[in-house]
């Protein structure tokens, strides 16, 4: 069983971290845990804060191979490239990792399952919504 977990920006632009709650007609928010010390104790209590809805994320349940938790909107770095994890939504929770052929100009899927072996090679190395260059590497290159 996978850890059910989600993400946005708040208004701030700050990384909120935990569960989803949407009601129709309302903005999307995140309810997550806070912790507070009282005369050396800890006493925890969940706090919750409106989010951008176009920057929530769910988390895949896989790790990079620094352990970093891998979301929705992440890019990741794998074979060369850089691929940009997303969920098909025929099938969810199914994420695929989706990849511009630079060469031919095309996008194509990749399901995050047939890579999860694989994470010893995988790298979170941005997301959408902070680093949209990230996946346009052509660009990039001629920049340097």
């Amino acid at each position: 069983m996978r850890e059910i977990e989600f993400r946005g920006k708040d208004n701030h632009g700050h990384w909120r971290y935990g569960s989803l709650v949407k009601f129709e007609g309302l903005q999307a928010a995140i309810y997550y845990p806070i912790r507070h010390s009282d005369d050396k104790e800890y006493i925890m209590r969940t706090d919750w804060c409106y989010v951008d809805e176009d920057t929530v994320g769910q988390y895949t349940g896989l790790k990079d191979k620094k352990k970093t938790k891998i979301y929705e909107g992440d890019v990741i770095r794998y074979g060369g490239q850089n691929l940009l994890i997303s969920s098909s939504r025929f099938a969810i929770p199914l994420f695929v990792a989706i990849a511009y052929e630079q060469k031919k100009g095309k996008y194509y899927f990749v399901e995050l399952w047939e890579i999860r072996r694989e994470k010893k090679r995988i790298r979170v190395i941005g997301n959408i919504y902070d680093n949209p260059e990230l996946l346009n590497q052509k660009k990039k290159e001629k920049g340097k």
